[in-house]
């Protein structure tokens, strides 16, 4: 890969923790900051000229996003669980604070990396071919 595609690559993965961070603010999750705190970003480069992005977080990150587990331990959990029930609770209501921006920015990534390839092949093309029949 081209230093470009690589610089490429690395700003899109900042940029998706930066959007993570702006989703966790606007919805409210956590004030600690305990899971902005947590992002970490790594880009690989593989064999063949391949790259590897990866994204990592508290899983607490996921289960917000999910909307499952309750933050308390079992016991407390005992004697409201009738209390819930009667009251109509089902529990947490998910807050998708990345897999919605993570399934657009990938989405994104797809358009931009597709017109990229495109251009270097009609580039490759026009280099190999120079003369227009």
């Amino acid at each position: 890969m081209t230093p470009e595609v690589e610089s490429f690559f690395a700003r899109w993965l900042w940029r998706n923790e930066q959007i993570w961070q702006q989703q966790i603010r606007d919805k409210g999750i956590g004030d600690s900051q305990e899971l902005i705190k947590s992002f970490r970003h790594n880009l690989k480069k593989l064999a063949n000229g391949y790259l590897e992005g990866e994204h990592e977080f508290k899983t607490r990150g996921r289960f917000v996003d999910m909307g499952v587990g309750r933050g308390t331990d079992r016991t407390s959990r005992l004697g409201r669980y009738e209390e819930d029930w009667s009251k109509g609770r089902a529990g947490r209501k998910p807050k998708r604070w990345y897999t919605r921006a993570l399934y657009g920015r990938l989405n994104d990534l797809l358009g931009a990396t597709g017109a990229r390839l495109g251009e270097e092949a009609i580039r490759m093309t026009k280099e190999q071919f120079p003369t227009t029949i």
